[in-house]
């Protein structure tokens, strides 16, 4: 049920009554609706006096009724008649003694109380039940409008976080009773307290601890293991009570977690070891051996290791981006090292005696791009904790019509720089967010993506190098009936390991053939987003436009999203409109992509309508996707995208306001920024600070607000501090 509709069954019931004359009656549904030339109407006819416009069985005003349903602009106008903007609702009302800032916040309606604070509302008052504004907002279930108020109301006024309400109650306490995690979050990143006891002696951690909602109670417990790392004693004189203390049972201390991704990180090795040496007496054994210590390790990860260092809410993502893939990498490289010490090498250097000095140099080159890229910064942009700076941010956001989750980032307190994105792994803001590496456990984005390019080119040798040595030893060695041996499943015990080896050997190669074909595909991934000026999410994001044609309107380069209101309502908030002023025509959105936008979704429904009838092969579709070819299919879908916004006459420098051509591209992504290096040096270096080339000039990615401007002559555009935008 809208909000609106939420209004008139209360003014059915409660304001239009007999007692109150039709033209009230009127008034108060116009201010429902938002028709400010029917308010107009009523008051310069003399038919409504805003001034004393009061119901007399509820005390709403029409300002009330324009709040409880978002309408800003006739909040504005009947502002600037004069009402009182801190009048309240009667006691007996459904909303006790609430003004229209308060119902405002109640409803989540940010920019609406973002505008009636401005215009001298109090943030102070208190509702009969001794809310206060935070309170309100933590009812709403609206983050941003939390957000809002915490920042505004609490920093501006001095009013504190842990406030507390006629029975006790803290913001915390009523954001854990109606289990609303993103609440939660917010208001203990701002520092509420969790051990603070209401009237009947309960503390948010023991109301938590009763509902046994478990994303609240780990999310929780992190936040208090996060605080410190000391010990019990020194927890207590700390401020953390017994309870807390009880209630995290020291599960989730940093020592624990680094612990739980260490032994992650090392049982595909242990797995891989195992097989390795019992296959060398009997396969048979090995792969007995393996499965058991594979399923043993796959209960010890989903029952325990995984609960202590995962955000993922589902098992199979947790497992993707834990460091178990990670692990495997590692596994086998270790496994190539150790068959190329104890069997390859040892007589092949002789003959191959340059290919072998290559493949070691890189072997060696592989496993130091990997420890530093596991350890790398990806480009973590720092927190913002200055709450002067992040109140100007969001000020800055309400006023451009852009506050909202996709331009503000709740768990850092940033504003979100173009072409960043929020990292569920550590948990931070990352700049120039390329992907998630599996095989590294780690972001690659503006500061190791560089490394990242080099750690292919180095695994690529190796992998192909340990191909053609290996094969070469077979020759050698006369070694073929390994694979007779080997698909004619002979487990025979061997008393000489020494004849078990070549299965071993033939077996890796055919994983070291996989990952060879998956790690060139994936370059030749980075190859072409490079070319074109783009990121990996950025690639996936157009390939998503293929499946849904609405993804246009997410763009942040397009998007006309005013989160609740209209953009009119914006051009009032920055008092560039006149509330009621009718020679203003109201800004229609749709205009922004017509007529090109609707022969772009005929087209691509069009194309989504034919795939449908085609016959889908899972099989094959498997097989494509674990040798990494599935890439080609992105990227071609990509290609026909960029074609179809030419046909449909759909500028791309504003679809990809990135792509500055090939060699420009190029050069960007290769050259840091430092123009006073040498260029050798700004090939190899990747960058140290925030700073990189964008079209040839230096931005900063930590800041980046708008792209550098495009020759776009024929289009119309405006200039934002988002981007820009159609006009």
């Amino acid at each position: 049920m809208s909000t609106a509709n939420i209004g008139s069954s209360s003014s059915n019931t409660g304001t239009f009554t007999g007692s109150r004359t039709t033209e009230l009656n009127d008034y108060y549904d116009a201010c429902q609706n938002g028709d400010i030339l029917r308010i107009k109407a009523l008051i310069h006819r003399g038919l409504v006096n805003p001034l004393s416009d009061a119901c007399r069985k509820t005390g709403m005003t029409g300002l009330h009724w324009a709040a409880m349903n978002n309408k800003l602009e006739a909040c504005g106008y009947l502002l600037m008649q004069g009402v009182e903007v801190n009048a309240k609702t009667l006691p007996s009302y459904r909303l006790p003694e609430m003004t229209a800032l308060q119902i405002a916040a109640r409803y989540g309606y940010v920019y609406t109380v973002h505008y009636l604070m401005e215009h001298g509302a109090d943030p102070l008052a208190l509702t009969t039940t001794g809310e206060n504004l935070l309170h309100l907002a933590v009812r709403s279930s609206n983050a941003m409008n939390l957000v809002y108020v915490l920042f505004c109301m609490n920093e501006a006024c001095d009013v504190s976080v842990d406030a507390v309400d006629a029975v006790g109650r803290s913001a915390l306490h009523w954001a854990v009773l109606q289990e609303d995690i993103t609440s939660v979050k917010v208001l203990l990143n701002y520092g509420a307290d969790l051990t603070l006891e209401d009237a009947e002696g309960n503390s948010p951690l023991q109301y938590a601890s009763q509902q046994s909602n478990k994303e609240i109670n780990t999310t929780i417990t992190r936040h208090l293991m996060s605080n410190s790392d000391l010990d019990e004693t020194d927890r207590l004189s700390a401020g953390l009570s017994e309870s807390a203390l009880a209630f995290m049972s020291s599960k989730y201390s940093t020592r624990n977690v680094v612990f739980a991704k260490r032994v992650t990180f090392t049982l595909p090795t242990l797995i891989i070891l195992t097989f390795v040496l019992c296959a060398r007496y009997n396969l048979l054994l090995a792969l007995v051996a393996a499965f058991l210590i594979a399923k043993a390790s796959d209960l010890l990860l989903c029952k325990v290791l995984l609960p202590l260092f995962s955000h993922e809410r589902v098992n199979r993502k947790a497992f993707a981006r834990s460091p178990i893939i990670s692990g495997l990498t590692f596994a086998l490289l270790n496994t190539v090292t150790y068959i190329w010490i104890a069997n390859v090498g040892k007589f092949i250097v002789h003959s191959s005696a340059a290919a072998a000095v290559i493949f070691q140099i890189s072997l060696i080159s592989t496993y130091f791009l990997f420890v530093k890229l596991i350890r790398s910064n990806p480009g973590i942009i720092p927190r913002e904790h200055k709450s002067d700076k992040i109140m100007a941010s969001i000020s800055s956001l309400i006023k451009e019509g852009h506050f909202n989750d996709y331009y503000f980032c709740m768990e850092t307190w940033l504003r979100k720089p173009l072409r960043s994105r929020f990292s569920e792994v550590s948990q931070c803001q990352v700049a120039r967010y390329d992907h998630y590496c599996s095989w590294l456990n780690n972001d690659i984005g503006l500061l190791n993506h560089k490394w990242f390019i080099f750690f292919l080119l180095s695994m690529e040798s190796s992998l192909i190098l340990f191909l053609y040595l290996s094969i070469k030893y077979i020759k050698e060695m006369e070694s073929f009936m390994a694979v007779i041996s080997l698909f004619s499943l002979n487990f025979r015990w061997s008393t000489e390991p020494s004849s078990s080896i070549n299965c071993i050997i033939v077996i890796l190669l055919l994983l070291v053939l996989q990952q060879a074909i998956l790690v060139a595909n994936v370059l030749l991934q980075q190859g072409y987003a490079i070319s074109k000026g783009l990121t990996c999410y950025e690639i996936k994001q157009l390939y998503e436009l293929e499946r849904s044609p609405t993804v246009l309107y997410s763009k942040p380069f397009v998007q006309d999203d005013y989160y609740n209101v209209t953009a009119r309502d914006i051009s009032v908030i920055n008092g560039k409109t006149i509330p009621g002023d009718s020679n203003v025509k109201p800004h229609d959105p749709t205009k922004l992509l017509a007529p090109g936008y609707s022969k772009l979704v005929s087209r691509i429904t069009s194309r989504r309508l034919l795939e449908s009838r085609q016959r889908k092969d899972g099989e094959k579709d498997g097989i494509s996707k674990f040798f990494g070819f599935d890439i080609w299919k992105v990227l071609k879908q990509c290609d026909e995208e960029i074609a179809v916004y030419s046909d449909c006459e759909l500028p791309n420098s504003l679809l990809e306001p990135t792509t500055f051509g090939v060699w420009r591209n190029i050069k960007d992504f290769w050259l840091n920024a430092d123009e006073s290096s040498f260029l050798i040096s700004r090939l190899l270096r990747s960058g140290t600070n925030s700073e990189a080339l964008l079209n040839g000039f230096i931005v900063d990615y930590y800041q980046l607000w708008n792209f550098p401007l495009k020759n776009c002559e024929s289009v119309d555009i405006e200039r934002t501090a988002s981007g820009s935008k159609l006009v």
